[in-house]
């Protein structure tokens, strides 16, 4: 490793990709998410799918979550196993609201950048105090996303998620979710909270995962996060890109 500006800085970028059978799911949108961050953040490095299936066909495991960080000088391949367990879907996630602000005027909010301290910290204190995930608000104290993963509602049979403008990073299964299902993008505000069914979390490794409480209010529907998250084992099992 190099220390280069990625070092230093934090200037560089990250995916973290779901690997199912050997087959990495949602490639095609990792690839495109983190070529496009890095050219915004002036780096000459690429990532291609044939360097992402050559480092996989070398690993023993055939099920695992590979992690990849690019920087000017530096390009690096690491895997760990997948954390979530079939408990934690059947107990649901339980949110709190950050006392810290998503800056929803910053470029860097919208790309997946190796400065995510802030990110990491807060979902460190969230589990200290006995939550999954920790939920940040913009500065115009509208719902923005999670530390690590993007969040929707169900609000009368509707599914709704935050704006990207909101100060959300453009998940891979966000996106998929978007493309494949009638899911509306809207500010939400902390008010409209109380008028929610269901609430669930995703992002391309934890997939979809249903939302218990957030604070003090409590979510008892999850009918139709159990059947998006039907449909991203299929999706999984069938290894689409």
């Amino acid at each position: 490793m190099k220390l280069d500006k990625g070092f230093y800085f934090g200037i560089g970028a990250f995916e973290t990709i779901y690997v199912d059978q050997k087959q990495p799911v949602l490639l095609d949108k990792h690839l495109k998410r983190i070529n496009h961050s890095l050219a915004y953040l002036k780096i000459s490095q690429t990532l291609t799918e044939v360097e992402i299936t050559e480092f996989i066909s070398q690993q023993t495991s055939v099920s695992f979550v590979l992690k990849i960080a690019i920087s000017e000088e530096n390009k690096i391949f690491s895997i760990r196993d997948n954390p979530y367990t079939a408990d934690m879907y059947q107990q649901g996630f339980k949110l709190k609201i950050s006392e810290v602000k998503r800056n929803e005027t910053s470029p860097l909010t919208y790309h997946k950048t190796l400065n995510y301290a802030e990110n990491i910290l807060e979902n460190e204190l969230a589990k200290s105090e006995g939550f999954n995930e920790v939920v940040f608000m913009n500065t115009k104290n509208q719902i923005s996303e999670c530390s690590t993963s993007n969040i929707f509602f169900v609000r009368d049979k509707k599914i709704i998620t935050p704006r990207l403008e909101n100060g959300v990073l453009p998940g891979t299964l966000r996106e998929y979710l978007l493309e494949n299902y009638d899911i509306e993008e809207i500010d939400i505000s902390i008010d409209d909270l109380a008028s929610m069914d269901e609430c669930f979390v995703t992002n391309a490794v934890l997939g979809i995962m249903p939302v218990v409480s957030l604070d003090n209010l409590i979510f008892k529907e999850r009918t139709i996060c159990d059947f998006l998250l039907k449909d991203y084992l299929n999706m999984t099992k069938n290894n689409l890109k």
